[in-house]
């Protein structure tokens, strides 16, 4: 249940305007009056929602974004679709982003909440459980995206089916004849998305009676030089592998880089794959295998589901995106 301001009101013993004026105006009150409201506030955990009650609890057609970088493409993408679909109903879109912290990404979500937001979307469904809780208690509408899992969950998610993508990699790599798959993952800690995939790559080689060898599962912030780095860690094992499912595309651009100042060629004595889709995996030489995934629409999606809960549109839309493998030539038969 959302706490109300005449609820803090009520246990500091003053008017439901005072208690407004102590939270938005504190130099408008009494010391006595403002220590007594800020007390009552963090007894009930109060976050205080400024703008909204400025308004009288009417909408403030703001929506709120937290995201865990917006250094990379992807999410940029999404957020533009987000936004694009959003102002068609008049509403404004701030973002907020965390660095990949999940602590952080609680005080986002408190600042976005403060400023009245009525909606909020998170990236992915693993998430401190304050930062649910803040939510709750504001009593606004919420989605996780970029996430789809068919198991039931309290969440609702929009985004897609991460565990099979990265099954869909490895039947790839199989059929080219390739038993030693190593993976170049973003860190795992915190982010439900590349654990999935981890778990869909793990499942698929079991199916196929191979396994993803510990030391070739490698862990690096998502960036070139996160790639680069993973692959050279691979490179100098006894038995290298001849393939390499990297996390994103910037991990995978990253790698190929590496692999080329270590004159090893790919995809000939190496098959690297990516994820995301990026246009610039397609520019690059040689050009990038990888997992297209639909980000512009993604945040139109994420758009109608928050526009539909705030009762703008009752337009249906589907939870769970398609996304496809585009095959090119990073990828090719394991050299014997």
């Amino acid at each position: 249940m959302a706490i109300k301001l005449s609820d803090i009101a009520k246990i500091a013993g003053v008017s439901k305007t005072t208690a407004s004026r102590a939270l938005s105006n504190p130099s408008r009150v009494s010391p006595k009056s403002r220590s007594l409201v800020q007390k009552a506030a963090k007894k009930l955990n109060y976050v205080s929602n400024g703008v909204a009650q400025a308004l009288s609890n009417r909408k403030t057609k703001i929506i709120g974004a937290v995201v865990p970088s917006l250094e990379n493409a992807i999410y940029a993408i999404s957020m533009q679709g987000l936004e694009i679909e959003l102002a068609k109903y008049g509403y404004t879109l701030l973002i907020a982003s965390h660095g990949f912290n999940l602590s952080q990404e609680i005080t986002a979500v408190t600042s976005l909440i403060g400023r009245g937001v009525d909606a909020l979307t998170l990236v992915g469904v693993t998430h401190d459980p304050k930062t649910f809780s803040l939510i709750d208690r504001a009593g606004i509408p919420y989605v996780c995206s970029w996430n789809y899992r068919h198991k039931k969950s309290k969440h609702q998610m929009i985004g897609f089916d991460n565990q099979k993508a990265g099954e869909i990699l490895v039947d790839h790599l199989v059929s080219l004849g390739h038993q030693k798959i190593a993976v170049i993952s973003g860190v795992l800690k915190g982010n439900d998305r590349a654990k999935d995939r981890v778990i869909g790559i793990r499942r698929a080689l079991n199916r196929h009676q191979l396994n993803l060898l510990d030391h070739f599962l490698i862990e690096k912030p998502y960036g070139f030089s996160g790639g680069g780095i993973g692959l050279s860690t691979l490179l100098k094992m006894k038995n290298p592998p001849t393939a390499i499912i990297c996390g994103n595309d910037l991990l995978a651009i990253g790698a190929i880089a590496e692999a080329e100042k270590a004159g090893v060629k790919v995809p000939k004595d190496l098959s690297i794959t990516g994820f995301d889709g990026m246009e610039i995996s397609g520019l690059i030489k040689p050009a990038l295998t990888t997992i297209s995934i639909p980000m512009f629409q993604l945040g139109v999606n994420v758009a109608n589901f928050l526009l539909a809960e705030l009762g703008e549109t009752t337009r249906s839309h589907p939870f769970e995106l398609k996304f496809s493998l585009l095959i090119r030539d990073s990828t090719s038969n394991a050299p014997r």
